[in-house]
């Protein structure tokens, strides 16, 4: 029957289960094939090697575990497996007192599948406290992760425990596999674990498989099948997977009609999204409608030397960005644009003053060291403990050897105005300065003007801040970012700063 099943898996998923890591992260468009394909095949493949084991089954909700999670799970049993309800398995209550029993008693069956080896499918539901609380898993999954919240993993995460003089040398044991599609919700804890992806063991792990396999097909030495064996066993154990697919490789069980329709109901960006399995690097409902790519360039002769310079900073705990532009004509131009040629940033415990120093020491190469430095209200903030941040960051580029010229343009305008004046200045460029960013030296602020979205408050829209609330978001995809790009289009705008003035070598100081 083993056979049979891989027989009706395509490629991703036959994949992520020969690699079988120890940590697991899938993100694969929707109807990828995530249920049968995943959780079926890896749930079975975990009571087989853990008989009488405890694994958690992560959901947003219970209602949502019961309507989407347990009826496919059960599904695949009965239409893949020929299991019968009653005789080798019960849902929510406790099984038979002639069937195996789990090693570790489970303190309620109320949200458990309980299979007559003895192994229980524990649901958590996330949105209710200490769901793991009584359970010792030794395996953990959870489908959906994009409507997770991080902490409340972590919390779960402390039940993955017991069983380790049976299960411990076993990759399987306190294994965590999580899956789902890219679009709505919050993934970014998810795709942080491309960074603990190693590409070239993932490769041998696979070609070590094929030959224990083709060695067992061919009745081959079974000292080379130990051999690779033990090494696989041992590399699992350690390794972390995140396996990333589009909804076109499950084409054969969809059809064409499928992804035709979704290409009729769906936006654009959400068919990129979750069909393509596009990483959703713009929201959907953007502060900034207008931000297009013809707004970028790709050069690394844009700053002229011999002309000042134009910063705005954030004043945040979390992250100290800094963006810098200039005024001039870039090469293969006529028209003088308002260029964002540079940006940096330190993030807690560094601070403000660290932001500034690494700004200066990416500039202090540059000719002209006169610097406009442009601030709101917010940099005026008074304090019993520390000085004003304009005043710390203007004593910190002088003590660099930098010419400050500060540019207060004090109250900033309403989201609502500020929404309507940006989107315009970046649409009608004919009767603004163009605007340009260089995508070389600002992956962040782009990264954070894409993803800043838009709310509507009152019947007016407002810039959508509460991705600064959420840690599990990188400080640098929030608006943090955008906010310092706001300010120097508003002293733009406000004519405080103008290219005739910011390029002048003594400049009239504005305050």
């Amino acid at each position: 029957m083993e056979d049979e099943l891989i027989i009706e898996l395509n490629h991703p998923q036959i994949l992520v289960h020969t690699v079988n890591a120890n940590k697991t992260v899938i993100l694969w468009g929707r109807a990828g094939g995530k249920t049968n394909g995943v959780w079926g095949p890896r749930i079975e493949h975990i009571f087989e090697k853990m008989p009488g084991c405890q694994m958690g089954f992560i959901v947003p909700t219970y209602e949502m575990g019961a309507k989407n999670i347990i009826p496919n799970i059960i599904g695949f049993w009965e239409n893949q497996m020929g299991l019968v309800e009653g005789e080798d398995f019960v849902n929510g209550i406790k099984p038979p007192d002639e069937w195996d029993k789990p090693i570790i008693p489970v303190p309620n069956y109320k949200n458990c599948i309980t299979r007559s080896n003895g192994c229980v499918l524990v649901m958590l539901s996330l949105a209710v406290e200490g769901a793991g609380n009584g359970f010792n898993l030794q395996s953990l999954g959870g489908d959906e992760g994009k409507f997770f919240d991080e902490k409340k993993v972590n919390e779960i995460r402390r039940a993955l425990r017991g069983c380790q003089k049976q299960f411990g040398h076993l990759p399987e044991y306190l294994s965590e596999w999580y899956s789902s599609d890219k679009y709505g919700g919050d993934i970014n804890w998810m795709l942080r674990q491309r960074e603990n992806c190693d590409d070239k063991l993932i490769k041998s792990v696979v070609t070590m498989q094929q030959k224990v396999d083709d060695l067992k097909q061919s009745k081959g030495n079974k000292e080379k099948i130990k051999y690779y064996n033990d090494l696989l066993i041992k590399i699992r154990k350690n390794l972390t997977y995140v396996s990333e697919a589009s909804s076109y490789e499950n084409i054969e069980n969809l059809g064409e009609k499928y992804f035709e329709d979704q290409r009729k109901i769906s936006t654009p960006l959400e068919f990129s999204i979750a069909i393509e399995n596009k990483d959703p690097d713009k929201v959907e409902h953007s502060f900034y409608p207008n931000f297009r790519e013809h707004h970028y360039y790709n050069l690394y002769n844009d700053v002229d030397p011999t002309l000042p310079l134009i910063i705005a900073a954030d004043y945040q705990w979390r992250i100290s960005p800094i963006v810098q532009a200039q005024y001039r004509l870039l090469p293969g131009t006529d028209i003088m644009s308002l260029n964002f040629n540079y940006s940096c940033h330190t993030v807690a415990p560094l601070g403000l003053i660290e932001a500034v120093d690494k700004w200066c020491y990416h500039n202090r190469g540059h000719q002209n060291k006169l610097v406009y430095y442009v601030f709101d209200k917010t940099a005026t903030v008074k304090s019993s403990t520390s000085a004003q941040p304009y005043v710390s960051v203007s004593q910190r580029l002088q003590q660099n050897g930098w010419q400050v010229v500060e540019i207060n343009t004090g109250d900033q305008p309403k989201h609502d105005a500020k929404f309507k004046s940006i989107n315009n200045r970046l649409k009608d460029e004919a009767n603004h300065t163009p605007i340009r960013i260089n995508t070389n030296a600002n992956k962040d602020l782009i990264a954070s003007i894409n993803n800043t979205a838009a709310k509507s408050l009152n019947g007016k829209t407002a810039k959508d801040k509460s991705a600064e609330l959420n840690k599990s978001i990188p400080a640098v995809k929030t608006t943090h970012y955008s906010d310092t790009f706001d300010m120097i289009i508003h002293a733009d705008d406000l004519g405080v700063i103008t290219a005739e003035s910011s390029n002048a070598f003594f400049p009239t100081v504005y305050n």
